[in-house]
């Protein structure tokens, strides 16, 4: 009883995360997945994709009944993302683990500091003249899917600071960009870690994707997504920068005490 409620208490808190901040939440999922039921990081990080794959999905919907996805953009980027991430999932578990942390950090630390900087925060921008490049898309995607294959974070915190921090989009359009391209990166990353073949697995267990566990995490996700989806766009830019970089200083700590 006590690890279902940990369970759904995970998911709800992911769920607000992911549809308020644009960012997986799967830097919630992968150390409860991992310290409290014991998962091994393979399985911790491919059960948080599944999951993210379905509350993207869920925040993608909403947002797109709102018309705030700037579609050209999002494919772009997925298209990169998609490709990196499946082949991260992929390869993930031939890699030593201290390599993959320090990779991480080292960017995380450099996401904070482009967050950090208010200069570079998006202008509000008419439509017809939003624009994202094939070159920093391709640059957005290939480093968002990887990091979301190799961690399990899901890439919204490669891909929103990016966002935020060069200035391409309004402020108010990146969260729902950045979910989109989430949703099909987290499908990707989820592929590749379903197809390994895993010796021992539970009966609701695909390669290394716990179902039943992506299923419980989902459905208390929602409430809690269907909140941030509402709020999202009347948060405040520098609400929401202080909102990212605490949580950006959340995964650094994390991945470095894993470290010790």
């Amino acid at each position: 009883m006590d690890h279902l409620f940990s369970v759904l208490a995970a998911g709800a808190l992911a769920g607000f995360v992911s549809s308020v901040l644009g960012i997986g939440g799967g830097v919630i999922l992968v150390p409860v997945l991992a310290v409290v039921f014991g998962f091994k990081q393979p399985e911790a990080m491919a059960t948080s994709l599944g999951t993210i794959a379905l509350i993207t999905a869920y925040n993608t919907l909403r947002f797109q009944t709102k018309k705030q996805i700037y579609w050209k953009g999002v494919l772009y980027i997925a298209a990169f993302a998609m490709l990196c991430s499946f082949l991260a999932g992929y390869i993930a578990h031939f890699l030593p683990d201290f390599l993959l942390v320090i990779f991480f950090i080292l960017f995380v630390l450099a996401m904070l500091y482009k967050t950090l900087r208010k200069n570079k925060l998006a202008a509000v921008k008419p439509a017809h003249e939003l624009h994202l490049s094939v070159k920093l898309s391709a640059v957005i995607g290939t480093f968002s899917g990887t990091v979301a294959g190799l961690t399990g974070v899901g890439g919204g915190a490669v891909t929103t600071p990016l966002l935020m921090a060069y200035g391409r989009l309004p402020h108010f359009m990146v969260v729902p960009l950045s979910n989109a391209v989430m949703f099909f990166t987290a499908v990707a990353g989820t592929a590749g870690y379903a197809i390994q073949d895993v010796a021992e697995k539970g009966s609701a267990q695909t390669g290394y994707v716990h179902l039943d566990i992506v299923f419980l995490l989902f459905i208390s996700a929602l409430p809690a997504a269907y909140l941030g989806t509402r709020f999202q766009d009347k948060i405040a830019a520098p609400w929401r920068r202080g909102m990212l970089i605490a949580v950006l200083l959340i995964i650094a700590v994390r991945m470095i005490l894993k470290l010790v």
